[in-house]
């Protein structure tokens, strides 16, 4: 039995020997960094930082380079844009001067035969080339402009609305009113005309066939007293005294309005007032001479209440077609 016993005891101790055992654990050590470690990664650390700054300002130049590029473009842009609008003006001022000399020359033709000569060859020097005119009977009398107005430019033609005084068999001047085109061109900067001008019928501009209800018809009558009338015309009466004559005053009674000289005021011819809110509105037509003749005006005044009579608040020289509706 004891025998037994003893030999199972040996085979443990045997087996013992393969069983895995557990290591203990131990406490982590605490690493020393020494001071030219912790120099490295600092230095490390700002050159990262500046490197970072770098590479935003220099985005920032490329960016900032980008914008006054395209600045420049639009600013290029625009002064070409500019030079391309003004240059026609700066053309058409040019040869105006040009052609107002030329039509001078052609209708200023003087009783003086030594005189006539030197005219002509005035004449001749605006061409490119004199033109070639076949007729041998061609008559010239003297003649003189009174006026010349440039009405259009197009397609290398000015066309022109002429007033000019001709003598024929030693009579008295008559006046003549023509249309006048002037074929020209252009080198080197210069202008030359290239042909024969001639002679058309004038255009009128005045435009016509209106709606008669467009028309402004002074006749309306408001709803205020005789008295309302008369207080309000007292006051227009002392305006426009002092709208022809006295600055100082007028300032008093109407600001910012400039006297009108060498005129005098005559009458007032028609009236219509309106309320407008916290302002009277009158509707005026008055009568003013200058030199000698008498001549109409219309006004609307708006005028503000001050100390039992009235102010001007605001002038103008027009009386609108509907002035006399309720609603504006």
């Amino acid at each position: 039995m004891n025998k037994s016993k003893n030999y199972l005891l040996k085979i443990r101790d045997y087996l013992s020997n393969f069983e895995k055992k557990e290591k203990k654990g131990k406490p982590p050590k605490l690493k020393i960094v020494n001071k030219k470690t912790v120099n490295i990664a600092m230095i490390g650390g700002i050159f990262f930082l500046l490197f970072i700054g770098l590479m935003g300002s220099f985005r920032a130049i490329t960016l900032s380079n980008q914008v006054t590029s395209l600045q420049e473009s639009i600013k290029n842009i625009d002064i070409t844009s500019n030079q391309t609008k003004t240059e026609p003006e700066q053309y058409n001022y040019q040869l105006q001067y040009y052609l107002n000399d030329y039509v001078y020359a052609y209708f200023t033709l003087s009783q003086d035969t030594d005189k006539q000569q030197e005219q002509v060859k005035r004449l001749e020097n605006f061409y490119n080339f004199v033109p070639d005119i076949k007729s041998q009977g061609q008559i010239r009398n003297p003649s003189e402009l009174v006026s010349s107005q440039l009405l259009t430019v197009e397609d290398n033609i000015a066309r022109y609305k002429i007033k000019y005084k001709e003598k024929i068999n030693n009579e008295n001047l008559k006046e003549y009113q023509i249309g006048f085109n002037i074929p020209f061109g252009r080198k080197d900067g210069k202008f030359f005309i290239s042909g024969l001008p001639w002679f058309s019928a004038l255009t009128s501009y005045q435009a016509g066939q209106f709606n008669e209800e467009e028309k402004l018809k002074l006749s309306a009558t408001d709803q205020f007293s005789g008295s309302e009338h008369k207080k309000v015309e007292k006051f227009l009466t002392i305006f426009f005294t002092n709208y022809t004559s006295n600055q100082d005053n007028l300032n008093l009674i109407a600001p910012d309005i400039t006297v009108v000289s060498n005129t005098k005021f005559k009458t007032i011819d028609y009236i219509y007032l309106k309320n407008e809110g916290d302002s009277l509105i009158a509707y005026v037509q008055a009568t003013f001479e200058v030199g000698g003749s008498t001549h109409s005006e219309n006004f609307t005044f708006t005028l503000s209440e001050k100390e039992q009579t009235y102010y001007v608040t605001k002038l103008e020289h027009t009386i609108p077609l509907n002035y006399a509706n309720d609603k504006e």
